[in-house]
Formats: C-alpha cells, sequence, structure tokens
C-alpha cells in the first residue's frame, strides 16, 4: 500500500505512524504538528486533511505514539515534550 501525504508546510523533520496504523504525525520546523487519520480511508483515495496541533514555540524534532495509539508524545527544540491524549479510556478500557 502506498499513499501519498501533503505537506504544505515549512520543512518536515519527523514523520511517526501509530502501532495500529490509523495515524501518522508529522513534525514541523514551524512548531506544528500535523496529525492525520487514516483508518477510514483507501490506498486509492485522496489523504484526508489533518489536524494542526500547536503548544509548541520552535521546531518539532520527535513524535511517538504510545503503544495503544491513545497518546501522541512531541518534543521541540523550545526544550519541552508534550503529552496528548488523543482518546480518552473509556469504562471499558476499549478505545
Amino acid at each position: 500500500m502506498f499513499r501519498r501525504f501533503p505537506i504544505d508546510s515549512c520543512s518536515l523533520n519527523c514523520l511517526q505512524a501509530s502501532a495500529n496504523a490509523d495515524y501518522i504525525a508529522a513534525g514541523f520546523a514551524d512548531s506544528l504538528v500535523k496529525l492525520w487519520s487514516v483508518k477510514s480511508t483507501k490506498p486509492d483515495e485522496p489523504a484526508p486533511s489533518p489536524t494542526t496541533l500547536v503548544g509548541h514555540s520552535a521546531a518539532v524534532f520527535g513524535l511517538d505514539f504510545s503503544p495503544d495509539s491513545g497518546y501522541l508524545l512531541s518534543s521541540s527544540e523550545d526544550k519541552t515534550g508534550s503529552w496528548l491524549l488523543l482518546f480518552p479510556p473509556t469504562d471499558d478500557g476499549v478505545q
């Protein structure tokens, strides 16, 4: 399977896929993180529009998803890390 994601922002510094392959996150030199949900798209469909995440004040150089793909961790040149809850856990522990 091959899919292209249009990058219309400043320089791409890092790219990470979630363990379940439902999400792609990208970190950029302009301090933004973009998150694509690809779980409901087929390879021949255009990539969905990303969600833009803000919070850093300098370039983002590191991204990683938690093993359950429920959290995204980002690190930046501004000497901060961000831990983002993508999906709140349900009462039965299933996301």
